[in-house]
């Protein structure tokens, strides 16, 4: 998947991976990254002539928001998983991206979202699938959007990072991606992840370890899922 400088991410890493800051508020040099200053601006504090900040969003237990230093600036397309609901902070959406208001889409034109879709979120006929409204849970001066096209998530994800969260508005486990529920995995088949991981989601770390549980963070009718397979993220 092609990155797009100022994307939004959750990690569950206690490490920054190489291209990411963490949204912690920092305040950066406006002449080193004058590209992401140009979509942000003073948002999210700094002086405008020298510094601006990063975001401050807070994350469910164990997780980081991160955003992309690197990547397309103008004219992007999202090519992420059908479905696939992420923080925005840029002021323009994206083709593909719809933003998640309650709004509804002509199924004719929407025809892959409205496959796996369906009636979650609303039932207003067979001509139109329904988007969720989550409108009042965006952090400041941001707006979730919602991918109507790209990958369907039954196809494994190589180009995505091994550990990287995302929120989907599904119920199954995945080939490349499992809900983030707690389940405790077996080290031995699973030593890439839990190189990632560690044991700080549960268990003995000789023998298992688990995936983090952010069910009770998840929208209604979401889950937040983990990438299982991918890249391996490299540390800044």
């Amino acid at each position: 998947m092609p990155n797009i400088l100022g994307r939004l991410s959750l990690f569950p890493y206690d490490f920054e991976p190489q291209g990411w800051k963490f949204c912690q508020r920092a305040s950066l040099p406006i002449d080193e990254f004058l590209a992401l200053f140009q979509l942000l601006g003073t948002t999210f504090g700094g002086d405008g002539h020298q510094t601006f900040a990063l975001p401050s969003f807070e994350a469910p237990q164990g997780c980081h928001y991160g955003i992309s230093m690197n990547g397309a600036f103008q004219d992007v397309s999202y090519q992420g998983v059908v479905g696939e609901t992420l923080i925005w902070i840029r002021r323009n959406t994206p083709r593909d991206l719809v933003e998640c208001a309650g709004q509804s889409l002509e199924s004719a034109l929407y025809r892959v979202l409205e496959i796996y879709l369906g009636t979650r979120f609303g039932d207003q006929g067979e001509e139109y699938v329904v988007v969720p409204d989550l409108r009042g849970r965006a952090p400041a001066h941001s707006r979730y959007l919602m991918a109507e096209r790209g990958e369907i998530p039954e196809e494994s994800r190589p180009d995505s990072l091994l550990g990287e969260i995302l929120l989907l508005p599904y119920d199954r486990p995945y080939q490349s991606i499992r809900i983030c529920n707690g389940e405790v995995l077996q080290i031995g088949q699973n030593m890439a992840l839990f190189s990632v991981l560690g044991k700080k989601f549960g268990g003995d770390g000789i023998q298992t370890f688990a995936l983090p549980d952010l069910r009770p963070a998840a929208p209604p009718q979401f889950n937040y899922y983990i990438s299982i397979q991918g890249m391996f993220p490299a540390r800044t």
